[in-house]
C-alpha cells in the first residue's frame, strides 16, 4: 500500500508565506466603509460643528448716553471736595496739581480716581449756561440731602461702569473661543487644519481597538470626522459619512490633504444643519449626552464600546481601519478606563461651552436689571438734585412755602416733597399740609405720597393757571427717564 504524500519543511514554509501573502492582499484591497454606516453619528457631529457658531446672548443695548455718568461722576466728586475740582477746571497743567505730593489733589485723585477727576474738571469746563452753573455751584452748600446726593451719585456711577462691561465666560474666554477649541484644537482652521497626532497608518492615528485608543483621536471633533468620514489611498471611496468620498488624507504624515477634507466636512455640515442650532446651554448638553450615548454602545461579536463610528457586523471588535472588513470600519476608537469606555478630550470642552452659554444669559438677565436700577437712580438722583438747589439757598426760620402752590410749580415738586419723607410716617404726617399721606402698603422708601385729591386740585389749578397765561411749561422724558422741565435745567445737565 502506498503511503501518504509528506510535505518537506521547505513546502510548508512554502505554503505559510503564500497564505500571508493572500491575507495581506485582502486586507490592502478591502473595501471602504459601507456608505452610510456613519451617517448618524455625523448628523450629532454637525449639529457640534454648526453650535460652534450659534448666536450668543449679547449685552443689552445702553439705555443712557455718556453725558448722565459725566454729570454723575462730577456730582459726586464736586460733593467730595468741589475746591480740587475747581482747580483743575481752571488750569491746563492737572497733571502736576494731582501729583504734588500732600495735597488734597492727590489725595482724592492719584493713582485709579485720576481719569474721573479730569473727566469731571472737563465736564465743569464744558458748562456754559449760567443757571446750569448755579445749580453747579450750590453743590458745594450743605443741605439735609448732600450726603445722599453723593451717596446716589456715586452709585450710579458704579452701575454704569459695571453695564460697560463686556459679558465674558467664568474662564475669560468667549464662547466662540472654546467652542473654537472644541473643533480644531490646538490646529489652524479651514484648510490649514492637520492632525494632531498622525500614525504610522490610519489605525494607528485612529484606533486600535479593543485596547489601543488612536494618536488623534478625541483630539478634536475634526480629528474625529477625519477618522469618521475621509477616504485615503487604497480605501478612495468612504461613504460612510456622506454620498461624495471626497479626497483621499494621509494619515501618516501632518498633509494638506488633511486641512482640505476638514474644510469639505465643516461646509457640508454647515449646509446639513442649516436651523437646528443648539442655543442653550441644556442644548449642547443634550447633543453630548447623545454622543457618550454612541460611545458606551457596544458593537461586534464581542460587545466592545468606546468607539464612535460603526464597526462592520462579524467578527470581534477590532481596527478603525476604513475598511468594511468584519469588526472594522471607518471610527475612533478612545480606548477604555478602568469600569468604562474612555471619551473624546473634546466633550470637556464642548461642557464648559454649555456653562458659558448659562452663565452668559446669567449675566444678561443681570445687565437688564442693572439697567432698570440705572433708570431709578437717575431718576432720583434728578429729584435729590432739584431738592437739595432748593434745600441749599434756604435760611433757618424762612417762611414755609404754600401748601399746595400752583403758580408754575406744577405737580413735580409738590411729589418729590412727599417722596423726601420715604418711609417715616412722622415725616410724612408733618407734610400733610402739602397734600402728603403715609400709605402703610407702599412700596419701601415710597409710603409717602401726594393724595389723589391734592394731585387733582394741583392739575385743575396748573390748567386754570394755563389758560389764563398761555403758560407751555409740560411734562417731557428722554430715554425713558421722567425729566421735569425746570428753570433748573435738569434735563440739560443729565442729558
Amino acid at each position: 500500500m502506498q503511503g501518504k504524500p509528506t510535505i518537506t519543511t521547505s513546502k510548508l514554509l512554502a505554503l505559510v508565506v503564500l497564505a500571508a501573502g493572500c491575507t495581506l492582499s485582502h486586507n490592502a484591497s478591502a473595501a471602504p466603509a459601507d456608505e452610510g454606516t456613519n451617517s448618524q453619528v455625523f448628523a450629532l457631529l454637525c449639529e457640534l460643528v454648526r453650535a460652534a457658531a450659534t448666536t450668543t446672548p449679547k449685552q443689552p443695548a445702553a439705555q443712557i448716553n455718556a453725558q448722565t455718568k459725566k454729570t454723575a461722576t462730577l456730582i459726586k466728586l464736586l460733593i467730595a471736595d468741589s475746591t480740587v475740582i475747581s482747580q483743575l477746571a481752571h488750569t491746563d497743567d492737572a497733571d502736576s496739581i494731582i501729583a504734588k505730593a500732600g495735597s488734597k489733589a492727590t489725595e482724592m485723585c492719584g493713582g485709579t480716581n485720576r481719569e474721573d477727576c479730569i473727566n469731571a474738571a472737563n465736564h465743569l469746563r464744558e458748562i456754559k449756561n449760567k443757571q446750569e452753573a448755579t445749580l453747579i455751584a450750590k453743590l458745594s452748600e450743605p443741605s439735609l440731602i448732600r450726603q445722599r446726593l453723593a451717596e446716589t451719585a456715586t452709585k450710579l456711577t458704579k452701575l454704569i461702569e459695571d453695564s460697560e462691561k463686556n459679558m465674558t465666560c467664568t474662564n475669560g474666554f468667549s464662547y466662540e473661543n472654546i467652542m473654537n477649541k472644541a473643533l480644531i484644537g490646538k490646529q489652524q482652521g479651514g484648510n490649514n487644519f492637520r492632525l494632531h497626532m498622525p500614525g504610522t497608518n490610519r489605525q494607528t492615528a485612529c484606533g486600535q481597538g479593543p485596547n489601543t485608543a488612536g494618536a488623534t483621536a478625541g483630539m478634536s471633533i475634526a480629528d474625529d470626522l477625519l477618522c469618521l468620514c475621509a477616504s485615503e489611498t487604497g480605501h478612495e471611496n468612504n461613504k460612510g459619512c456622506d454620498s461624495d468620498s471626497g479626497e483621499a488624507v494621509d494619515f501618516s504624515q501632518p498633509h494638506d490633504s488633511q486641512g482640505t477634507e476638514w474644510e469639505r466636512l465643516h461646509s457640508l455640515c454647515i449646509k446639513r444643519t442649516p436651523h437646528n442650532i443648539a442655543k442653550t446651554g441644556s442644548d449642547l448638553r443634550n447633543l453630548l449626552g447623545k454622543v457618550k450615548q454612541a460611545i458606551a454602545a457596544p458593537q461586534a461579536n464581542d460587545k466592545k464600546n468606546g468607539y464612535l463610528g460603526t464597526l462592520k457586523d462579524g467578527g470581534t471588535a477590532g481596527n478603525c481601519d476604513g475598511t468594511n472588513t468584519a469588526g472594522r470600519g471607518a471610527c475612533a476608537f478612545y480606548g477604555k478606563t478602568t469600569d468604562a469606555a474612555a471619551g473624546p478630550a473634546w466633550l470637556k470642552t464642548v461642557e464648559e461651552a454649555a456653562d458659558c452659554l448659562d452663565h452668559l444669559k446669567q449675566q444678561q438677565q443681570s445687565a437688564l436689571l442693572r439697567q432698570q436700577e440705572i433708570q431709578l437712580l437717575n431718576n432720583s438722583l434728578t429729584d435729590l438734585l432739584h431738592l437739595h438747589s432748593n434745600a441749599a439757598g434756604s435760611k433757618p426760620g424762612a417762611k414755609e412755602e404754600p401748601s399746595l402752590r400752583s403758580d408754575g410749580i406744577q405737580i413735580s415738586d409738590a411729589t418729590r416733597r412727599c417722596a423726601a419723607a420715604e418711609d417715616s410716617k412722622d415725616e410724612c404726617d408733618k407734610l400733610a399740609k402739602h397734600g402728603c399721606v403715609y400709605n402703610q402698603q407702599g412700596d419701601s422708601g415710597k409710603k409717602c405720597t401726594l393724595k389723589p385729591e391734592a394731585q387733582a386740585q394741583l392739575e385743575k389749578s396748573s390748567q386754570e393757571t394755563e389758560s389764563k397765561t398761555g403758560s407751555t411749561n409740560t411734562t417731557q422724558s428722554s430715554n425713558s427717564f421722567v425729566i421735569k422741565t425746570s428753570p433748573l435745567l435738569l434735563a440739560v445737565l443729565l442729558f
